[in-house]
């Protein structure tokens, strides 16, 4: 135990503090050393800043949808392509499969990207301007889930057992320029695949 007036270390069998001299059963008692506040907060701070890390930096589908969306009309293929599921592009990538490398199907990817620029210039002129925001997510019940993830092992060879949701999220995009406004709809379904959130390019047919 430590004197509770100047500090000091005090034995259990002691009646004085041997530094300030003050009876020991009157204001001693159990003390942490005048240090541990410290190592406290350093903590209190470090669970803080993963939490925040979490909050700001964590997969959703709306995010993966925003981003898919941005990333399209931006023409950033590579960006777009980073949001795929894994199992997608296992299935459109690869000796056998549709595409023979990724640079092949990002060419496919530009070429969508592309459309929906030339439709959007059409409307507003080369230069323009656009707003993105979500406007609704709809995610699979129980039921839906059930059919999505028959849906994606069927056609795609997803691991059933590894999706843990889907949604449908619809996104509104709002463009203006020198020769007018447009508004175009973006539909992304996406899943969810252990802890984090894809987009599955085709949609969902069965819902």
């Amino acid at each position: 135990m430590f004197c509770e007036k100047c500090g000091e270390k005090i034995d259990s069998n002691m009646k004085f503090c041997p530094k300030c001299g003050i009876s020991v059963p009157v204001i001693a008692k159990i003390q942490k050393p005048k240090n541990w506040k410290m190592p406290v907060i350093f903590g209190i701070v470090a669970i803080a800043a993963v939490i925040l890390v979490m909050v700001f930096t964590g997969s959703s589908p709306e995010k993966v949808a925003v981003k898919s969306c941005k990333a399209n009309l931006k023409g950033n293929v590579k960006a777009y392509y980073k949001l795929l599921a894994p199992p997608y592009l296992d299935y459109m990538v690869g000796p056998n499969q549709w595409f023979q490398n990724k640079k092949e199907f990002q060419e496919t990817l530009m070429e969508s990207s592309e459309e929906l620029q030339r439709d959007i210039q059409s409307e507003c002129g080369e230069k323009y301007k656009v707003d993105v925001e979500v406007r609704s997510t709809e995610k699979c019940d129980k039921e839906e889930l059930r059919v999505v993830k028959k849906e994606l092992e069927n056609y795609y060879y997803y691991d059933p057992d590894k999706i843990k949701a889907a949604a449908v999220v619809t996104v509104d995009i709002d463009a203006s320029g020198d020769e007018g406004v447009g508004h175009w709809t973006y539909e992304a379904a996406c899943v969810k695949i252990g802890g984090k959130w894809y987009l599955h390019r085709p949609g969902f047919d069965c819902i």
